[in-house]
């Protein structure tokens, strides 16, 4: 759902399957309170420069243009604007009982974080084009096929937690 700039969020409707993307260019005037939603929250950046505020505390984490932000269901956020760039998102808001169809919810979804991995960035970026273009056309096998790409994009995410997260783990002792 393309809108044209604007200064507060966009409202998110569920079809039945839900699984909603929507397109955000804001205004330089863009504002958000801190809210919560009930609901997985998958914020890209597409261009523009901001930051995420988590649970009404700090300036927030800088965000610009590739970045991926995890906002799990419950977490208090806002985003913050650089008026000067403001920032265009691609937002994939999933719906409880779209993922109680994942065999198991990889656990990185319960974490607030912002991800900044070029592959990832390019990964995701595909995958919600095609899930954006997917529910622009309402095809037949449309929730098939949005639900199958969403659950692509969870699992890049997830990989790339843990691939992090090896990284950055510290070495074990010589000989380990």
């Amino acid at each position: 759902m393309f809108s044209a700039r604007t200064d507060r969020p966009l409202e998110v409707v569920f079809p039945k399957w839900g699984l909603c993307v929507l397109e955000s260019h804001h205004g330089p005037h863009f504002r958000m309170a801190a809210t919560r939603h009930d609901y997985l929250k998958i914020l890209y950046v597409l261009e523009g420069k901001g930051a995420v505020q988590r649970d009404g505390q700090g300036r927030g984490t800088p965000l610009e243009k590739g970045d991926l932000v995890v906002v799990p269901a419950r977490s208090l956020h806002a985003l913050h604007d650089d008026p000067g760039h403001p920032l265009a998102l691609t937002v994939l808001c999933i719906h409880p009982r779209a993922l109680g169809a994942l065999p198991e919810a990889p656990p990185e979804l319960e974490r607030f974080g912002v991800l900044r991995n070029y592959a990832l960035a390019r990964e995701a970026d595909r995958l919600l084009r095609q899930l954006f273009f997917e529910q622009s056309l309402a095809r037949p096998a449309c929730a098939g096929m949005m639900t199958g790409l969403a659950f692509q994009l969870l699992a890049s995410i997830s990989r790339a937690h843990l691939h992090a997260a090896r990284r950055d783990a510290p070495a074990g002792p010589p000989g380990s």
